[in-house]
């Protein structure tokens, strides 16, 4: 049989690398074409890297939460009899491996191929090492960046430690048993494709974030320490509004979806968006220019079992309240299944919020970088009012929306606001 290298490939958009965020895969698992190896995230969303022929997994040569550049190594597979996949040389494959040694030299040490360079010298020490079950490259034991960070935060010395992993590599298994004897605990979560790496000393749990979490905190960060946020908030009276919707919701077709207020809110805002198109932009900070947008491609922040992710509607100002709604629901849906492509995971030029049914009066919501404005929702709730003397109950929900402050003035953004609440206080003009 012959041997198959995986790489990275070019996922597009200027994206040079992407962090390994799951192996799909175990070295020594049969695989059939098209299988999924291995989820990589970038910037702006889950790739899945498939295979392209049957075989065997026989090496991996990365770990989950490493960074890796595009055009590296992932994966060798051991080519199925029969496949019709092209293979490329072993000298074509074996040039690839040291190159990509290069840039890694982890890589480097557990890779199964020997290249020309490597000494007699070398091979023989390779060979000494491993009957040992002690590997060391270069005066260092073969491990992992993450067990070597690991050693220097404990201060522990890996040449003491015996390795199991293939050409005795040090195992974070083998690392933590060294360090904690049975205290020690690993936990990989990969459904979630956040993998969460714990070691327990000390009655201290450590918790590696990788994965969605960490481009969230990225981004996150990246946005608070760019923008400076003004956050304003205002009580909308919903009663019309609901009334208009539950009317809607019980004489809808059978096709349409059902309407939530998210498709009313993005209505109002095109509207309020007409008076203030300031607000539908992205702030270039490098090149100091404010781009704003004739369309609206709007960003609808929503959980998923990766943690928080911003689909894009693009276009949204060309659908009508149900085309919107299914619109909607379809792209929130997929995105929650990661089912959503990168291209609708990027580019919003402003987004919704919404806390739903959870609650909450008022929040502070994160703009989404590098956009001006985020309009945020909290739950409707009952309020007894004075309407022309006589005590009633309306139906009532706050709005809580952040802007750039570098870009939008507070009365900009009071005004747009309260542009918002006048058509969510007269729906029937949103549907016009």
């Amino acid at each position: 049989m012959t041997s198959l290298f995986i790489e990275l490939p070019d996922i597009g958009e200027g994206i040079t690398e992407a962090e390994l965020s799951e192996w799909s895969i175990n070295v020594g698992d049969s695989i059939t074409e098209d299988q999924t190896l291995a989820v990589v995230m970038t910037d702006k969303a889950a790739v899945e890297i498939p295979s392209p022929t049957e075989g065997r997994v026989t090496a991996v040569f990365h770990e989950v939460g490493e960074i890796v550049a595009v055009g590296s190594t992932l994966i060798e597979i051991q080519v199925a009899e029969g496949s019709s996949v092209e293979v490329p040389s072993q000298a074509h494959q074996d040039a690839a491996v040291e190159t990509d040694a290069n840039k890694n030299s982890e890589t480097q040490a557990t890779s199964t191929h020997t290249t020309s360079s490597h000494t007699t010298a070398t091979q023989a020490q390779h060979q000494e090492n491993a009957a040992s079950n002690v590997a060391i490259i270069n005066d260092k034991p073969l491990t992992s960046p993450v067990v070597r960070r690991l050693a220097r935060e404990h201060n522990v010395d890996l040449r003491t430690i015996k390795g199991s992993g293939k050409n005795g590599r040090i195992l974070k298994e083998d690392f933590l048993q060294a360090v904690s004897g049975d205290t020690a605990t690993e936990q990989i979560n990969t459904t979630s494709q956040t993998a969460l790496a714990t070691l327990t000393k000390d009655q201290i749990t450590v918790t590696k974030m990788i994965g969605m979490r960490r481009k969230i905190a990225e981004k996150m960060q990246q946005s608070k320490r760019n923008i400076p946020h003004f956050t304003y908030g205002e009580e909308i009276d919903m009663t019309e509004l609901e009334k208009l919707r539950a009317h809607l919701n019980n004489h809808r077709e059978e096709e349409q979806p059902k309407l939530t207020l998210l498709p009313f809110l993005t209505k109002a805002i095109l509207k309020a968006l007409q008076k203030y198109p300031q607000m539908n932009c992205r702030y270039d900070e490098d090149a100091g220019e404010i781009n704003t947008y004739a369309n609206v491609h709007l960003g609808i922040a929503a959980q998923t079992n990766m943690g928080l992710a911003v689909p894009v509607v693009n276009n949204v100002q060309q659908y009508n309240l149900w085309e919107c709604a299914g619109a909607i629901s379809d792209l929130t849906s997929r995105a929650k299944m990661g089912k959503a492509t990168a291209k609708e995971m990027s580019g919003s030029t402003i987004t919704i919020t919404s806390l739903g049914a959870i609650g909450g009066i008022f929040s502070t919501p994160i703009i989404n970088h590098p956009e001006v404005a985020i309009v945020g929702v909290n739950k409707l709730f009952d309020k007894l009012v004075l309407d022309e003397g006589n005590i009633t109950t309306k139906r009532c929900m706050n709005i809580s929306a952040s802007f750039d402050h570098r870009i939008v003035d507070g009365v900009e953004a009071a005004e747009f606001i309260q542009v918002i609440k006048k058509f969510l206080e007269n729906p029937s003009l949103v549907i016009i």
